[in-house]
């Protein structure tokens, strides 16, 4: 069973009762973040299991996928999670105009706008499981565990990368996950995953199967692929090297 604090001096405590001793100087303590993308399928997914393989040196396992030191744990390590986040990347473009995200045809095929207001994005129930009992749950995830990560945007209506009279590009319509910090999902009481401790975090799409609604080509480029992901952050405690 997975403990839960409402505070870092708890989590502490906690140590200290456990391993017999006040010195933590042999323990450092970071904030750390740990991710887990997949790609997501065209045709949809009644299912997305995430954190189920560790960052290795295969190609669909790298760093750009994944963090984790270990399959569904983080090894001899010790994470107070303090939030979750969703995220997503869309990739294999070859041509920054046919990226879709600024794509200015009308088609929702063509604009993954559609995805963000009324496609997928707008779906699933977010599980976080701890060995067999769920400890987080969290309906439409993308909405309700947004990246919230600060990020900002710049956008030219004249000229520009959204506007290019030359190839008569126009503004295109545009949508995006919620990026202001104060809209991060906090979990309360913070949720302490063991050394070793084997844990997981399915996002269920429980009403079927959602395709992609983007999956035209643009200007004779392949569609990107979208990626989504789930970001745990919170302070790694882990033994002094």
């Amino acid at each position: 069973m997975a403990q839960t604090f409402t505070s870092s001096e708890q989590f502490l405590q906690y140590m200290q009762q456990n391993y017999g001793s006040a010195n933590f100087s042999q323990w450092q303590s970071i904030r750390k973040q740990f991710y887990s993308f997949l790609s997501y399928p065209a045709a949809g997914a009644t299912t997305l299991n995430f954190f189920g393989f560790a960052q290795s040196g295969t190609a669909a396992q790298n760093q750009q996928y994944t963090n984790m030191p270990k399959a569904g744990s983080f090894g001899q390590q010790f994470l107070l999670l303090k939030s979750i986040q969703t995220a997503y990347y869309i990739s294999a473009k070859t041509d920054l105009f046919a990226c879709p995200l600024v794509s200015t045809a009308a088609s929702d095929t063509t604009n993954p706008a559609a995805e963000f207001t009324a496609g997928f994005f707008q779906a699933g129930h977010m599980t976080l499981t701890i060995g067999a009992k769920p400890y987080v749950e969290v309906p439409k995830p993308f909405m309700y565990c947004p990246p919230a990560d600060g990020e900002t945007m710049l956008a030219s209506a004249v000229g520009g990368i959204y506007n290019n009279v030359t190839t008569g590009r126009s503004y295109a319509a545009y949508a995006d996950l919620n990026r202001d910090q104060q809209n991060r999902y906090l979990v309360d009481p913070n949720i302490l995953f063991e050394a070793e401790q084997q844990f997981a975090v399915t996002i269920d799409f429980q009403s079927g199967l959602i395709p992609l609604i983007a999956t035209a080509t643009y200007e004779a480029s392949t569609v990107s692929t979208i990626y989504v992901g789930v970001i745990l952050d919170g302070i790694l405690f882990r033994p002094v090297q």
